[in-house]
């Protein structure tokens, strides 16, 4: 089914960028359309032969595929430098040991400044005078 998108893809745009008529152009898109057709009926094609229910299941399993997917697999990056994502996605299977490295870095870091900021960050709004900081 890749291939012949692909295939087809390639052609449609052939066929509109060309000023002259592309006899092999527009068989090769028939042949592609033919093939996508074909290969869809042996694989997601015939699906609706599981009934309705059957499909909300499928959809269902595919949702819970998917979230398992992305818990196990997908760390959190929200409140992340992209020094650290890169710590965390550069260890893929293993993201869970390298998140509890950064977790003890910023304690062992808020513990030891003075301030209590973090990482370099720059803290925008009031400050504890009154005045503006930036």
């Amino acid at each position: 089914m890749i291939g012949s998108l692909v295939s087809l893809a390639v052609c449609l745009t052939m066929i509109d960028q060309s000023s002259t008529k592309l006899m092999w152009a527009i068989v090769l898109a028939l042949l592609s359309t033919l093939s996508y057709v074909a290969f869809f009926s042996i694989g997601m094609g015939p699906i609706t032969a599981i009934t309705i229910g059957g499909a909300l299941f499928l959809y269902a399993a595919m949702a819970a595929a998917a979230w398992a997917f992305f818990y196990t697999m997908m760390p959190e990056t929200q409140g992340r430098t992209l020094e650290e994502m890169e710590k965390l996605f550069g260890r893929f299977f293993r993201w869970r040991t390298s998140l509890r490295d950064l977790q003890e870095e910023d304690k062992k870091e808020v513990n030891g400044n003075v301030d209590g900021s973090r990482r370099g960050e720059v803290q925008l709004g009031e400050g504890t005078n009154g005045n503006r900081q930036g």
